[in-house]
């Protein structure tokens, strides 16, 4: 049951926009692989957390390991939600790509005003374009 909903993830795609279904895609392969392959103990991984190296048991003591995997979870079920159609899905697609472009343009005036540009005319294709709009009214069954 749990496998079936995963391979969804993938696989009712079907009517997704260009643009959405690309950073779909994206999201849920990337996040899918993470999860797949991050935390397995590898015997000579090292993590890095400050600047100090870290072996695998501190990589979970530090907490560091547990906040990753519950974020790699929480775009995992905002890809699940979008292709259920679930409006939570086409909210939590926006705040996750609207909180990269904010992070990644904070540090100067020109990349705050490109930046939110940016996040305008993302705002703009989620929630008012037609083919968003038409993606989501329609019932998945």
């Amino acid at each position: 049951m749990i496998l079936k909903g995963f391979l969804g993830i993938f696989r009712e795609t079907k009517g997704m926009p260009r643009l959405f279904f690309f950073q779909h895609m994206l999201n849920s392969t990337t996040y899918s692989l993470i999860l797949l392959f991050s935390f397995w103990p590898w015997p000579n991984a090292t993590y890095t957390l400050n600047g100090h190296n870290l072996n695998y048991a501190e990589f979970w003591l530090t907490g560091m390991a547990p906040c990753f995997l519950l974020f790699g979870v929480l775009v995992i079920s905002i890809c699940s939600l979008t292709v259920n159609r679930h409006w939570l899905g086409r909210v939590g697609a926006f705040l996750y790509w609207a909180s990269l472009i904010a992070f990644m343009s904070f540090f100067s005036l020109a990349g705050v005003i490109i930046g939110s540009c940016l996040i305008l005319i993302w705002a703009y294709y989620v929630f008012r374009s037609h083919k968003m709009r038409q993606y989501f009214a329609q019932c998945n069954t």
